[in-house]
C-alpha cells in the first residue's frame, strides 16, 4: 500500500483486510499502518516523518466483467490516528484523530475459485482536518481535502458459504 498525496512525502506500509462476500456484494473491514522516511520540509527545523494507523469499514459491489475478471467499487469510512515527528535535536511530535470517508475502485483477477489478485485506487477525504505544528509553533503540514492511496495484493476465500466447503 502506498499513500500518494495525504502527506508531503510518500508513505508506504501494509494492512490486513477481512470480508464477507455474498455473490457480487462484500462487507470489508481493514487495518492499515503507513509510515514515511524522514524528509526536509519548509517550516521544520529538523527532518520530519509521518505515520498513520487506520481501521476502515466499507461496502463493496464487484460484478464480473469476464469469467476471471471483476471490477470492484466500494464506499466506506476510516477511523484512526495520524502523527508527525520532527527528528533531531529536541524531538517534537504532533498527532490527531483520523476520520475520513473513502471510495475504492479497481480490478480483481481470479486465479482460482478461492484466490484473487487486486489493484485498487482508494480516494479518501478527511472529515476532520488537522494542521501539524512543530518547530516552536511553525506549521509543518496541513491535511489536503482529498488524498489517494494505491493498494496491490491478493485475497483468499477461507470459507465458501454457497457450497459449504472450507
Amino acid at each position: 500500500m502506498a499513500d500518494l498525496t495525504t502527506f508531503p512525502v510518500p508513505q508506504f506500509g501494509g494492512g490486513v483486510q477481512v470480508g464477507l462476500r455474498i455473490a457480487a456484494f462484500r462487507l470489508e473491514a481493514e487495518g492499515t499502518w503507513l509510515g514515511s522516511e524522514s524528509a526536509a520540509l519548509p517550516g521544520a527545523e529538523q527532518r520530519v516523518s509521518f505515520t498513520s494507523l487506520v481501521s476502515g469499514l466499507r461496502g463493496c459491489y464487484g460484478p464480473n466483467v469476464s469469467a476471471r475478471l471483476a471490477w470492484v467499487t466500494c464506499l466506506g469510512a476510516e477511523l484512526g490516528s495520524i502523527s508527525t515527528q520532527e527528528l533531531g535535536g529536541d524531538v517534537r511530535e504532533s498527532s490527531g484523530l483520523w476520520l475520513a470517508a473513502q471510495v475504492l475502485t479497481g480490478p480483481e483477477f481470479s486465479a482460482t475459485s478461492w484466490l484473487r489478485a487486486f489493484a485498487h485506487i482508494k480516494g479518501v477525504t478527511p472529515l476532520i482536518r488537522h494542521e501539524f505544528v512543530l518547530s516552536e509553533g511553525t506549521q509543518v503540514h496541513e491535511l489536503p481535502w482529498f488524498g489517494m492511496q494505491f493498494q496491490v495484493g491478493f485475497s483468499m476465500d477461507v470459507t465458501d458459504l454457497d457450497g459449504g466447503e472450507h
